[in-house]
């Protein structure tokens, strides 16, 4: 068991990474992702190594003497009976890893709050452990040289020589054989595995894009390409292509993502008895062209409600082109940060397909403009306030039938719906940076054994057996095996770890606890291979671009404005009529420039370069997005 600390530092080149998977996702094919058996065990390897392996823990292990004897009795028990627990596991794992590639693996769990601070302290301290013996060592190097041309060459008086002058660096050199007085237990265990050093890191769990940036700028990840072009080519095979290419960095692999689910889809439920009674399905593609079918139901049909109560209330398939900016301070120096909402309202936007394809330019890119008066968005917002404004919403947790609703949720959570609702999909899954690097394996650049560390991450990943262990923790013990094969914990069970950051969900055994079964994973892996990706992810916008700040105020005033106007409005035709000034004022009024012409130009220079638009598309181009 082990401990926590951590660090934050600003994360460079986020325009180049993230994207590829856009092209890589969307051309993505099926892949094995369940276990297909071991073709044999590779051959023992001839010196013994240990690793350690730092992951997220549900439950809480690591804790200091002062922790425990601060506890009451009953507590301290409890803690005691949970690390036993953890230990009885590692126990196992280890009988598998030994056996099969003479390592010894010590699992250092943490719980979410403490994991990052921990893994950055034990990295910082491991980094200057690695200057110090490089120190020491040239110090040694040179040490000798002088001495042996005085005649000294004895290592022991060496090493009180050095001893002597450089006290701070003795832990750094080999102590001489001489000097080393073994104990009765060393003698008898000759061949015991190695103890680690307080602060080894050699396979690590990362959970997040940034700390994944930061960790490769700072030199801690190894690079992962060799391993995977042969002894971990097994990895390819069990983990989305997609999700391979996606995190490569400057062209080289330093982690391995974990299949997991991506997204949710954004449905348009529609009764299929009332739609064949008053309507065609074939004729309702939005919640705009459901409103006829909405109104009949509300006058005819009183034992249904028009609109789920409970379904999804906002805007579908729109992307705001929403710039925000914050002034801080660093060093006493004035900087900008800017961020990009596409959630946040904002007169400038895009409508979109539900495959995520631009409804009025080039497929691949967003063609930004004045929603105001973009038709798609209009009517899907006067459906939406029609609703509002006649009362055809039912009741939350109402108990009748509907006619429409708009949902989110997993393909499983839709197909609930389907004996009685038409399913007609509005947004796909669109990946995200959590989705994508929220999961991950990565072996330390400081590793005692980067070959070792990868054999581990590719039995994990790919050996069921040997991955339902390292989640659930021992069978009949830990957890039990439900009629449908699904695994539950047993009511003793302490050994609590997430499914999502312990490997390849698609290998381990659905988590009936979490309401998983077998359906479940086939579910999500149609899912993800429906799965679309957001052009603008990965774009930022920076200080250091110059965008001109005057006309990102006047887009956020602007929107501010009428995002006012428009909830104020107590009817559709104050809606429309709304709409219309606030067009009428893009096109000719005080914010033409900044966005009837989409381009927030710098004023001072007329450059389009320097316009966030503008940096938009040179980054769209330069990404291979658009030509």
């Amino acid at each position: 068991m082990g401990h926590v600390l951590a660090a934050e530092m600003e994360i460079g080149f986020m325009n180049k990474k993230l994207m590829v998977l856009a092209l890589c996702i969307l051309t993505l094919l099926s892949v094995c992702l369940t276990s297909c058996g071991d073709k044999g065990d590779d051959e023992a390897l001839s010196s013994k190594t240990t690793l350690t392996m730092l992951v997220i823990s549900e439950n809480k292990v690591d804790y200091t003497e002062k922790e425990l004897a601060a506890m009451s009795a009953d507590e301290r028990a409890q803690a005691e009976q949970t690390m036993a627990q953890y230990d009885a596991v590692e126990e196992r794992l280890n009988k598998e890893i030994k056996a099969k590639y003479n390592t010894a693996l010590e699992v250092l769990y943490y719980t979410a709050d403490e994991y990052y601070e921990t893994l950055e302290t034990k990295l910082l301290n491991t980094e200057k452990k690695t200057d110090e013996r490089a120190t020491a060592t040239k110090a040694y190097k040179a040490l000798v040289r002088e001495q042996k041309k005085l005649g000294v060459t004895d290592e022991v008086e060496l090493y009180y020589l050095f001893e002597e002058r450089y006290p701070n660096l003795l832990p750094y050199i080999a102590v001489p054989a001489d000097l080393v007085e073994k104990d009765e237990d060393e003698l008898q265990d000759e061949d015991a595995f190695p103890v680690p050093d307080e602060d080894q890191v050699d396979i690590l769990f990362v959970g997040d894009y940034d700390k994944y940036i930061e960790y490769i700028e700072a030199g801690w990840l190894s690079k992962l390409d060799e391993q995977l072009n042969s002894s971990a080519k097994k990895l390819t095979s069990y983990v989305y292509p997609a999700f391979l290419e996606a995190v490569k960095v400057n062209k080289h692999y330093y982690a391995i993502p974990n299949n997991t689910i991506i997204g949710e889809y954004t449905s348009l439920l529609v009764n299929k008895a009332l739609c064949d009674k008053y309507s065609d399905i074939k004729e309702i593609t939005s919640l705009a062209t459901a409103l006829d079918l909405i109104e009949l139901v509300a006058e005819h049909e009183k034992d249904y409600d028009p609109v789920w109560g409970d379904g999804y209330k906002g805007m579908t398939n729109v992307h705001y082109w929403s710039v925000d900016y914050a002034e801080e301070f660093v060093d006493d120096e004035e900087v900008l940060e800017f961020t990009i909402d596409p959630t946040k309202f904002s007169v400038l936007g895009a409508m979109y397909r539900s495959d995520y394809t631009s409804m009025t330019s080039d497929p691949l890119v967003y063609s930004f403009g004045n929603l105001m008066a973009d038709e798609a968005y209009i009517e899907q917002l006067v459906a939406l306030k029609t609703i509002e404004f006649n009362g055809y919403r039912g009741e939350a947790g109402s108990e009748k039938d509907f006619a429409v609703g708009v949902i989110k949720g997993t393909g499983e959570e839709l197909a609930a719906y389907e004996d009685e609702y038409y399913n007609v999909i509005l947004e796909y899954p669109v990946a995200t940076p959590d989705d994508l690097f929220g999961s991950m394996f990565a072996v330390s650049s400081y590793t005692q054994n980067l070959a070792r560390s990868m054999d581990v991450i590719t039995y994990l990943n790919t050996n069921s057996e040997f991955r339902n262990l390292f989640q659930y923790g021992i069978e009949d013990v830990n957890y039990t095996l439900d009629s449908d094969n699904c695994a539950r914990r047993t009511e003793t069970n302490l050994y609590e770890m997430d499914i999502y950051k312990t490997g390849n969900i698609f290998v381990a055994y659905p988590d009936a606890d979490r309401g998983m079964s077998y359906q479940t994973f086939e579910n999500a892996k149609k899912q993800d291979l429906e799965v679309v990706t957001n052009p603008t992810m990965g774009f930022v916008v920076k200080a250091s671009d110059l965008p001109d700040l005057a006309n990102v105020k006047t887009v956020l005033k602007a929107s501010e404005e009428f995002e006012a106007k428009i909830e104020a409005c107590k009817s559709i035709e104050e809606l429309r009529t709304t709409l219309q000034r606030c067009n009428a004022e893009i096109q000719g009024g005080i914010y033409k420039a900044a966005i009837a012409q989409k381009a927030m130009y710098n004023t001072m220079t007329g450059d389009a370069d320097f316009s966030i638009y503008a940096l938009y598309t040179k980054w769209a181009k330069a990404m291979g997005y658009t030509a």
